[in-house]
């Protein structure tokens, strides 16, 4: 068995295995980055549980209220228009 069919045996024993990576030139596994998926749906909850407290009481915080956020949201806006 040459070289070659070697590699390729090896590449088919380890294909479906969650066999961890190492770089080529220090042999120590290399860390797979992190999500933050979790984090981001966390706060999109916080951000909808305030919302839905602010319309339920009627709050106002800094002349900014639920229908004044329910139109920003709705408002079309233009390239141009952030730009300038």
């Amino acid at each position: 068995m040459n070289d070659y069919e070697r590699r390729v045996e090896l590449l088919n024993q380890t294909k479906g295995t969650s066999a961890p990576s190492f770089h080529p030139m220090n042999r120590e596994p290399v860390s797979q980055p992190k999500s933050s998926l979790g984090v981001r749906i966390t706060i999109c909850i916080l951000c909808f549980i305030c919302y839905v407290l602010f319309d339920y009481s009627d709050l106002t915080v800094s002349n900014i209220d639920t229908q004044t956020v329910v139109h920003q949201i709705g408002k079309q806006m233009s390239i141009e228009n952030i730009l300038e």
